[in-house]
């Protein structure tokens, strides 16, 4: 009977108190997999262990919720900050520094699915297996469709004989896979997503997927490809799923970032005190004596977006002093909540302000101008105090629609992959990083990145390649 040679990885950061006695029978790393996999309680501890992955700190709990802005244009490194990931922020990118942290964590995320999936029939066929299944389907397709954004194109913009990842269905130790085709690689993330929302319950809470999320996260997929008439749909499918499908209101959104509400959001990966992961130390740390100190802040001619009726202003962004030096535009989505360490909050993944905006964009460029206009009104109706229509057509509703959806997503990883799949160029302003825009702005060489860069496609990890000979590297390796 096959083993797991680490089985610890599945079963560890659980606190699973349920197969304790399992666990004493024999070695953890030579645990049978009959023995691991036998009760709905093993499965639940399972499939728990997967969610835990996503708060790996180069994962949702920190890196991939910052590098995206990092190399793009939202951000701007702060002088008073550490340097941290500048590598990034300059575009000096090779395979021995490239994002190796995030490629682990999402294949981790990827091994423990794979081990629920391979055992999943030891369960009698039903709603709780179905469940379980489904969960598992999706949370590797979003760690296959992560691992994609960062390392492939997307398909729009690739040919037959371009790269996409390595999509792997196996738990076994000794495969070396190789890389399938972008077409290839995409075609198997939206099959598990068809059939996880095929498969998945309807009301698993926040925490966890359930149907509509599995439809958002279809949303976002086929928005990505540029797949509008898909995306339209999987929208429709996400908000008929949902108990409300509604926006977070005016009054609700300023606690959502405090974790005091929960208003608008379809899944996030729930980081309790227990678990103390410090999501936003990527970004800035606070001291009762020098203030906020941080790593980036947003990009002057970025935050001038935000007016001052717009409830996001104070809900992302603080403007004060630190140490008694200069003044900053400090980022303050994820700095703290009430009875937690310092940056321990929940990491929102996905929201329905992104699947009405999503919609909105594909209505758009299918020429539903109307319809358009009422998915964009539904968000900015609960962030402007005051909100009259602008009634925009055309070229001006596209505008902002991408407007808005950059000001609502910003600092959630969304906007190198905004960039990416439309075929922009990351053009960053000459402005400096203190509040009003003076400061040190970015070095001459980093003002400017050509959509037709292979940089927009991360390096394979050096360590990957040396490990596994049948990995291909990207262009940018070099």
């Amino acid at each position: 009977m096959k083993k797991i040679l680490y089985i610890f990885i599945l079963i560890g950061f659980l606190g699973v108190n349920s197969c304790k006695e399992k666990l004493e029978l024999e070695p953890f790393d030579n645990l049978d997999v009959s023995v691991a996999f036998e009760t709905n309680t093993d499965f639940e501890n399972a499939i728990n262990g997967v969610y835990s992955s996503l708060r790996d700190g180069n994962y949702y709990g920190g890196e991939f919720l910052l590098l995206p802005d990092v190399i793009s244009d939202n951000l701007i490194i702060c002088s008073e900050g550490r340097t941290s990931y500048s590598n990034y922020y300059l575009f000096s990118i090779n395979g021995n520094i490239a994002w190796l942290n995030f490629w682990r964590a999402a294949y981790v995320t990827i091994l423990r699915a794979n081990h629920v999936l391979e055992n999943i029939d030891n369960l009698p066929d039903g709603d709780f297996k179905n469940n379980i299944e489904g969960q598992a389907l999706a949370l590797r397709a979003m760690a296959h469709f992560d691992l994609a954004r960062v390392y492939s194109k997307p398909p729009q913009f690739a040919s037959s004989s371009d790269l996409g990842i390595a999509y792997v269905t196996s738990t076994d130790s000794g495969e070396r896979p190789a890389r399938v085709s972008v077409a290839d690689t995409f075609a198997k993330i939206e099959a598990d997503l068809n059939d996880a929302a095929s498969l998945i319950g309807d009301d698993n809470g926040t925490g966890f997927f359930n149907k509509a999320a599995v439809h958002a996260l279809r949303t976002r997929f086929y928005l990505y490809t540029g797949d509008n008439a898909k995306t339209i749909t999987a929208a429709d499918a996400a908000i008929a799923a949902s108990v409300n499908g509604g926006v977070s209101s005016i009054t609700e959104f300023p606690k959502i970032w405090k974790d005091v509400s929960e208003d608008g959001v379809i899944f996030k990966v729930i980081n309790t005190a227990l678990d103390n992961v410090g999501v936003g130390v990527v970004y800035n740390q606070k001291s009762d004596v020098d203030g906020i100190r941080s790593e980036y802040v947003p990009d002057y001619s970025f935050y001038t977006q935000y007016q001052p009726t717009d409830v996001r202003l104070n809900s992302y962004l603080e403007t004060s002093v630190f140490a008694g030096n200069h003044t900053f535009n400090h980022v303050i989505k994820y700095l703290e909540r009430t009875g937690s360490g310092q940056a321990v909050v929940d990491m929102k993944v996905l929201r329905w302000s992104e699947v009405y905006l999503s919609r909105a964009e594909a209505k758009a460029e299918t020429g539903d101008d109307p319809g358009a206009l009422a998915d964009l009104d539904a968000v900015r109706s609960n962030r402007y105090t005051g909100f009259v229509s602008g009634g925009e057509t055309g070229a001006a509703l596209k505008a902002a629609i991408q407007l808005e959806r950059r000001l609502e997503l910003a600092f959630e990883g969304h906007r190198l992959f905004d960039l990416k799949r439309q075929g922009l160029d990351i053009n960053r302003s000459n402005n400096g990083d203190y509040s009003d825009g003076t400061g040190v702005p970015p070095p001459a060489g980093a003002l400017t990145l050509p959509a037709s860069s292979p940089k927009f496609q991360m390096p394979i990890p050096q360590e990957e390649l040396n490990a596994n000979p049948n990995m291909q590297p990207n262009p940018s390796n070099g």
